[in-house]
């Protein structure tokens, strides 16, 4: 993986199958390179670049493709290696040996699903490593282990997404869509596949979880290809064009990245919750209230699309509440302002604040030491939040800011 745009951002990772290989055999990494480009590509104005350019990529290959088939064809008819305790082993090393925080699988098993009795019971030792990291890493708060849902295009959330532990992502279309098999809106993919969604008539509990948590895009995701021949585009470009609930899932990996580093604090359900919350709600679906989501949800789509930016601003929320909640602020009925850091600054400054629900309009105003009014900004945000202030505003000088408030709805 020496792609230019993912170089900068790879960490020493493990190949854990060839501790078992006994003799040469063809290997592909090109679907493992298009998920990293839409993780952590770097912003070199070249290329594409990545959902968190600035976070590290540790890979661990836990499956083997072999004879020349490079798109994911598993154990079952005989071009691929893939052994449960190996994987395990893998998803074991990942977080406890080389510090991953999140685990993005883009990968499934089809033939562990709700409606295939065949394969029943899913495989425990694969589940027990999932559930070690989702519970162990991080001091208790856990790996936050995101997987596709699958590409039947059917009601049955393939292995191991339906695990509660798990976050489930689905794949929609440029359209804003669900992608489903010889759909609409799908130009540069086959049409023959379709995003898996919740198993209708079906509860979670007892460790699993039927629900699709949010939807990113999945067709024609541009992104890094393996370099030379051994690419999806046979050295033609070094970039490529990657379409599945394979390349949905990295953006949200990516989005939790995101979060994780305004606040690496969070929980793993922590994480899920603010981009559950904050995702987009799309037209044509209507969302309602689910027990077991953090905002409201359709069985198609989960909690909408995930948003990258609404996601960072709650987990920005959550930061600011850490810093002041040592001051115990009545949140039914309170408002606080607190001084703005850095101070005295030159570029910019953060001015944290907590607005109650109760409050219709709120205004940040600014003066002079004059007493001259300079700026007045409307504040939407209620809770916990903060404002940046550009230097750029201002005029050299010292400046006093307060917050009117007004409560007439």
């Amino acid at each position: 993986m020496n792609h230019p745009d993912l170089a900068a951002n790879l960490l020493s990772g493990y190949m854990q199958l060839m501790l078992h290989l006994v003799a040469p055999m063809e290997v592909t990494k090109v679907m493992m390179q298009a998920v990293a480009g839409i993780i952590g590509a770097v912003n070199n104005t070249t290329g594409v670049v990545g959902v968190a350019p600035n976070c590290k990529i540790i890979p661990i290959r836990i499956n083997y493709i072999t004879n020349n088939d490079p798109y994911g064809n598993w154990s079952q008819n005989g071009n691929g290696i893939c052994v449960d305790d190996w994987m395990a082993d893998g998803i074991r090393k990942a977080w406890s040996v080389y510090g991953a925080d999140i685990l993005n699988f883009s990968w499934n098993f089809p033939y562990f699903t709700l409606g295939n009795q065949q394969y029943n019971p899913p495989p425990t030792a694969i589940t027990n490593a999932i559930n070690e990291a989702a519970t162990q890493r991080r001091g208790g708060k856990g790996c936050i282990i995101i997987n596709s849902t699958g590409n039947g295009g059917f009601a049955d959330i393939a292995y191991p997404s339906y695990l509660a532990n798990v976050v489930a992502v689905g794949a929609i279309t440029p359209c804003g869509k669900l992608k489903i098999k010889n759909g609409p809106c799908a130009k540069g993919t086959s049409a023959d596949w379709g995003s898996n969604y919740h198993h209708y008539g079906v509860s979670g509990g007892g460790g699993y979880d039927y629900n699709v948590n949010f939807v990113a895009p999945g067709v024609a995701v541009a992104t890094t290809d393996l370099t030379g021949s051994a690419g999806y585009n046979n050295g033609s470009t070094d970039y490529t064009f990657f379409s599945g609930t394979s390349a949905a899932t990295p953006f949200a990996s990516g989005v939790a990245a995101l979060v994780l580093s305004v606040n690496p604090n969070l929980s793993r359900n922590n994480v899920r919750a603010i981009m559950e919350k904050s995702a987009q709600k799309l037209s044509g679906y209507t969302f309602s209230n689910n027990g077991s989501r953090s905002g409201t949800f359709h069985q198609e789509v989960g909690c909408g699309l995930i948003n990258a930016d609404s996601s960072v601003k709650e987990a920005k929320k959550t930061l600011i509440k850490a810093m002041y909640e040592a001051e115990e602020v009545e949140e039914a009925s309170s408002t606080k302002l607190y001084s703005n850091n850095p101070n005295p600054f030159s570029q910019s400054t953060e001015i944290g604040f907590y607005i109650s629900e109760a409050v219709a309009q709120a205004t940040l105003l600014f003066y002079n030491l004059l007493g001259e009014k300079i700026m007045e900004i409307d504040v939407s945000e209620r809770g916990y939040s903060s404002f940046m202030v550009s230097a750029d505003e201002f005029k050299p000088g010292m400046y006093i800011y307060t917050l009117f408030l007004s409560m007439d709805k």
